[in-house]
Formats: C-alpha cells, structure tokens, sequence
C-alpha cells in the first residue's frame, strides 16, 4: 500500500468498525506494516491531515493507536509533524501526542511547539498547542 491507500483503508476501518478489536484488523495491520516503511508513517500521519465532519475522533483515536502499535519512524522534522496536526486535530484524540513524543521525545516537541508560536498562528492553533503540552505532561511513560 502506498500512503494514500494507508490514509483511506484506516479511516474507512475505523467508521466501519470503531475502536473495538475486529477480526479484520489484522488484515489492516498486516497491510499496513508489509508497506513500504517510508508510506506507513506518512500514510498514518496522513489521517489527522483530512478534514472529517463525522467520526473525527473515531478515526483519529484509532489512527494514533495504531501508531503506537506500529511505530513507524518519523520522516519529518518534530515541527512540521506538530504543524500538521494543527488544522483538524480532535483534541481529544491524545494518542497521536503519545506517538510524537515517544518519536521526538517531549524536550524537543516542546522546543518546536515554542517555535511554531513564535509564528504566524491562528488563536485556534495556539489553543492546539496548548492541547499538545497538556497531553506531553500527561501519562508519562
């Protein structure tokens, strides 16, 4: 599966199965990491960059979960990664945090959040980032 396709079959998989363990995850799953390593990441970040009306939280709660599972190594800087959350993040969906953080560790998320403030943002993107330093502080690992 390229990114694309990774980015479709999870947000299709999570509407029409939620967060519940289905027999048809490990099709996904196994889709996902038999992937190219260079797709899965962007496919799975790829998730939080599609504007959803419904199920966001849904779908976003069970991307980031599998992130965590699947753990694909990062192939963007700590900032964009965060600035990409920034649009259509369901603050809520936390897991994704966890995710960054245990990629870019919580020193240098906060680092990078600290520039990204220093920027052009809208008063909705700094609550955001407000949200991510919440969740870094929350739940340590």
């Amino acid at each position: 599966m390229d990114s694309a396709e990774i980015t479709k079959a999870t947000i299709e998989f999570a509407v029409k199965h939620g967060l519940g363990k289905s027999p048809e995850l490990k099709y996904l799953y196994n889709a996902i990491t038999f992937s190219p390593k260079h797709e899965r990441y962007k496919g799975l970040m790829g998730v939080f960059a599609v504007q959803m009306r419904e199920d966001r939280l849904k779908v976003q709660t069970f991307t980031g979960r599998l992130l965590l599972k699947i753990n694909p190594k990062a192939t963007e800087r700590c900032e964009e990664a965060i600035f990409r959350l920034l649009p259509h993040w369901d603050v809520s969906a936390e897991e994704v945090v966890f995710y960054l953080r245990e990629q870019f560790g919580k020193e240098n998320m906060l680092t990078a959040i600290n520039n990204l403030r220093a920027g052009q943002l809208s008063d909705s993107d700094f609550a955001q980032l407000d949200t991510v330093v919440h969740w870094l502080g929350c739940c340590e690992r």
